[in-house]
């Protein structure tokens, strides 16, 4: 049964990891995987190659549920999350099928929780051109929650899609319709000044 991914970061000690190449080299699996609540992102890999760095535990998963998300099995999960307001009709309309793979979050109905869209259109607006991405959105909802900026020291994989380095550390060859090439031509529409700023004014 899920359970309320309110009460889960507010009565357990958690970590949030990114996505980005930013934790390759530095051992930090065991530190990761040492926090009572894992929160990860979209299409993480926690498989063998690489658990050193980025850890194998995962209990809260959140995701917008686009055209690159696979299916995941909710089961592994305490909670699975939808990073958009997609049960809000206007936001509904706004992320056509063309952008969000609507068959797959029926799979989860019943099950996923959805952000508040209150909280949703907060940060949304915060970004006159762009859109956030999924994991500041989530980062967000965190802040919101808690009602105080998050520790630096819990979270791994941010680097603000620096244009130095890949924006994932990984790439996905199974369990998945879409191909490796496709994954890599999609253009990202995060704008990094308006990522940074948020997440300087969310993360002490």
């Amino acid at each position: 049964m899920t359970e309320d991914f309110a009460d889960l970061i507010t009565n357990n000690r958690f970590c949030v990891v990114g996505n980005s190449p930013k934790e390759v080299g530095t051992g930090n699996g065991p530190l990761i995987d040492s926090y009572d609540i894992v929160i990860r992102f979209k299409n993480y890999d926690t498989s063998e190659e690489f658990a050193a760095d980025y850890g194998t535990k995962t209990d809260i998963w959140s995701t917008p549920f686009n055209q690159t998300q696979f299916y995941r099995d909710p089961a592994q999960y305490r909670a699975s999350l939808c990073c958009l307001p997609l049960n809000i009709p206007r936001w509904k309309m706004r992320f056509p099928r063309t952008n969000i793979d609507y068959p797959l979050l029926g799979k989860y109905e019943g099950i996923v929780q959805y952000i508040p869209f209150r909280i949703f259109e907060e940060v949304w607006h915060q970004y006159p051109v762009g859109q956030p991405s999924s994991g500041m959105i989530t980062l967000y909802w965190i802040y919101k929650i808690l009602g105080r900026p998050l520790n630096k020291k819990d979270m791994f994989g941010f680097s603000m899609f620096d244009p130095n380095e890949p924006h994932h550390y990984f790439l996905h060859k199974e369990n998945d319709e879409k191909t490796e090439e496709w994954r890599i031509s999609t253009p990202t529409t995060h704008p990094r000044e308006m990522e940074m700023k948020v997440y300087e004014d969310i993360i002490k």
